[in-house]
């Protein structure tokens, strides 16, 4: 796993390192939080049955080209729109859960706030133990959050978690084929809230 761990950090370009703790003062000046629409990726990034083999030719270069003529990417995202399973939108629930347990009130968009939390998915589709036979997958989240004080030009906080290196995390999702994952609506579906639970505590674990 420390092999698929480095390989999608390379593949994948991730970018943003997180910031330290929020600072007491500023913490206790911000009372009301508003939680912004997460923005998405294009696409999203499944990697497929010969990810492993393209690896051991070419490294993350090999991943790459071993996934560039597939068309898993669309087939996923089609496959959550006709489920109806919204990442966004599970993404964005799980971060005002989190907000309400470390002691903030959450108000809709638009209502006056101390501070906006700032959501955006850098990555979300797929992801697994290449090497695995026969390949198993689970859906995979990165997160990066900014929290953006009312008067600020800048966030005053922010964190960024992702499921695939989260090793304490990775053995609680149920890994299964990608065949069995796009077929099965109820797998999927709490496969994917479990990975927005999962991502969304670690970033408030660190808060």
């Amino acid at each position: 796993m420390r092999i698929l761990t480095t390989l999608l950090a390379v593949a994948i370009g991730l970018t943003g390192c997180a910031s330290s703790k929020l600072a007491a003062d500023q913490r206790s000046a911000i009372k009301r939080v508003s939680v912004a629409e997460p923005t998405m990726p294009e696409k999203p990034t499944v990697f497929g049955n010969g990810s492993g083999v393209g690896f051991l030719l070419g490294g993350a270069l090999g991943v790459g080209l071993a996934n560039a003529g597939n068309d898993l990417p669309t087939l996923y995202a089609q496959t959550l729109g006709k489920y109806n399973i919204d990442v966004a939108g599970i993404a964005k629930a799980d971060l005002e859960a989190q907000l309400r347990k470390q002691g903030f009130t959450v108000v809709p968009q638009g209502q006056p706030a101390d501070a906006v939390l700032q959501p955006k998915v850098q990555v979300y589709g797929l992801t697994g133990n290449i090497f695995s036979s026969p390949p198993v997958r689970f859906p995979q989240l990165c997160l990066r959050v900014d929290l953006v004080g009312a008067s600020a030009q800048k966030p005053v906080w922010g964190q960024l978690a992702c499921l695939h290196v989260m090793q304490d995390a990775i053995p609680q999702m149920d890994a299964r084929s990608i065949e069995e994952l796009l077929q099965n609506k109820a797998l999927l579906d709490s496969e994917v809230h479990k990975a927005s639970r999962l991502v969304t505590a670690e970033i408030f674990s660190k808060m």
